[in-house]
């Protein structure tokens, strides 16, 4: 929202400074365009239909009225935490950035056989860490030992590796990959038989001398 309000100020200010300008050099000529336009607005909206005059300023109101409380909301609603402490620390005090949790548990999660890609997400419940992966996983894996393991490395990554105290326990979102399609069969190929009819007359190696 920072960055937001910061873009809003600017261009407002780029669009209040010739304006300003411009009517404190001649403002006598400003009030009266304004006068004039004014006027001729306010004839037209006399000249509309009462109900669509009626219905148009609900709808232009309602429209207003929901932008402002949107950017109020944004402006006043509570910004991510962006650190959180290590717990197994004594004689100080140490944090941790989300960005760097979720750098730790992908680390540990793309090894493991049968993990194609994981998405960590790690938000701040006071002190403490709450974390949702999504896993994708390669077809042919059993999923229940496959999730059953990567909630073991979450865990061992939070509260060993990390020193942090998880907020409940890791939840894992896994997705199956399409398998690959299967190549056709391969049909072995038969030797080819000898047409049928008479065979052909082996040659004699040692042929008898006709007396």
């Amino acid at each position: 929202m920072n960055a937001f309000n910061r873009i809003v100020i600017v261009l407002l200010l780029l669009i209040l400074i010739p304006v300003l300008s411009y009517f404190f050099i001649v403002p006598h000529v400003v009030l009266g365009e304004l006068g004039a336009w004014a006027t001729a607005m306010s004839q037209t909206l006399w000249q509309m239909n009462p109900v669509m005059r009626l219905a148009g300023g609900i709808a232009a109101a309602v429209v207003v009225d929901i932008l402002f409380l949107f950017l109020i909301y944004l402006e006043l609603r509570r910004p991510k935490k962006k650190y959180i402490h290590v717990q197994k620390i004594t004689g100080g005090v140490a944090t941790l950035s989300v960005d760097s949790i979720v750098q730790q548990i992908q680390y540990r999660l793309d090894p493991v056989e049968g993990v194609i890609k994981v998405k960590p997400e790690v938000t701040a419940k006071g002190q403490k860490v709450r974390v949702a992966v999504d896993v994708l996983v390669q077809a042919g894996y059993n999923l229940p030992e496959l999730a059953s393991r990567l909630v073991d490395e979450v865990k061992e990554v939070i509260t060993h590796d990390l020193g942090l105290q998880p907020a409940g326990d890791p939840v894992i979102r896994m997705k199956v990959s399409a398998p690959p399609k299967g190549r056709k069969p391969v049909v072995p190929s038969l030797p080819k038989s000898e047409p049928e009819g008479e065979k052909p007359i082996e040659p004699v190696e040692d042929a008898q001398k006709v007396e």
